[in-house]
């Protein structure tokens, strides 16, 4: 440990750029981890906070809600199986509209 400190001590300048380095890349990544959290759950947050125990997505959709068309014959199918208390479409678009020569990104979800 003394040696260490003496080492710091001689070299001021190339410890202080080192533990800035290393303080400014901690930064970064506490950042982009909190910018990717809320991005993410601002994406994907009506889907993980509905009540449904089950989504059926249509067969090309990839567990995308947007590309899924389930059509009401298959609505109807599902809502025949054992267990299914209540069966029906969910819709979501995302839009972008002028409002006060403003454009405003919008996200509309409909049951």
């Amino acid at each position: 440990m003394l040696l260490a400190a003496r080492e710091i001590q001689r070299a001021r300048l190339r410890f202080g750029l080192l533990a800035g380095a290393i303080g400014l890349l901690i930064f970064l990544v506490f950042f982009q981890q909190t910018l990717l959290s809320s991005l993410l759950t601002s994406f994907t947050g009506a889907l993980e906070h509905q009540s449904a125990t089950v989504l059926v997505y249509g067969a090309d959709a990839r567990k995308s809600l947007e590309a899924s068309i389930v059509s009401p014959d298959s609505v109807a199918q599902v809502a025949q199986v054992d267990g299914v208390g209540q069966a029906g479409p969910l819709g979501e678009a995302t839009l972008t509209f002028v409002a006060q020569d403003r454009q405003v990104d919008v996200a509309v979800f409909g049951a």
